[in-house]
Formats: C-alpha cells, sequence, structure tokens
C-alpha cells in the first residue's frame, strides 16, 4: 500500500465512520498510521460491538479476537499469533479489512 492518497481517503474514511457511529476515544490520521498501545483492540471491540452490543474485551485480547473470526466461520484461520501481527502491521491491514 504505497499509494498515499488512497491511504489518506481510507483513513479519513474510517474516522468518519467511527465519528458518525459513536466511537468515544480520540482519532486521528496519525493514530491509525501507528497505533499505539491496544487501539487495534479497541476499534475491533467497538466495530463487533455492532453485531454484539454486550461484547467487551478481556484481557486477552489476542486470544478473543481469534476466537470471534473462528466463531464468525472467516474463511481463514485467525490464530492469537496472527492478531498481534495484525496489530503491529495494522495499516497494512487495513486495505485486507476493506477488500473484505
Amino acid at each position: 500500500m504505497k499509494d498515499k492518497v488512497y491511504l489518506r481517503n481510507l483513513k479519513r474514511r474510517l474516522i468518519a465512520f467511527l465519528a458518525q457511529n459513536g466511537y468515544n476515544r480520540p482519532i486521528s490520521e496519525q493514530t491509525l498510521a501507528a497505533p499505539g498501545g491496544k487501539d487495534f483492540f479497541y476499534f475491533f471491540e467497538f466495530i463487533y460491538r455492532m453485531l454484539n452490543p454486550k461484547f467487551v474485551l478481556v484481557d486477552n485480547p489476542a486470544e478473543q479476537v481469534s476466537l470471534i473470526f473462528t466463531e464468525l466461520n472467516y474463511p481463514f484461520r485467525i490464530t492469537k499469533v496472527l492478531t498481534v501481527i495484525i496489530y503491529f502491521a495494522f495499516p497494512r491491514a487495513k486495505s485486507l479489512l476493506r477488500a473484505a
């Protein structure tokens, strides 16, 4: 993903989506470019709550996210390790989420 205009537009669309749907944490294009801490898991929690309003992240979010993808019959196996890799490679993962 080297197209800077495309990435900028994708970030803006994601920020707009989160804001329009009540995301209550600070977010910016910089946050999406290099999320810190548990930002990826907060994004996931917020979006997944649209499917399951009672959902709450537990102490081990990587394992929990992996299990959720399995429960949703996601066509690819998302392991705990892969979830952590996605967290660190978040900018590229956004393009995968868009394609899904």
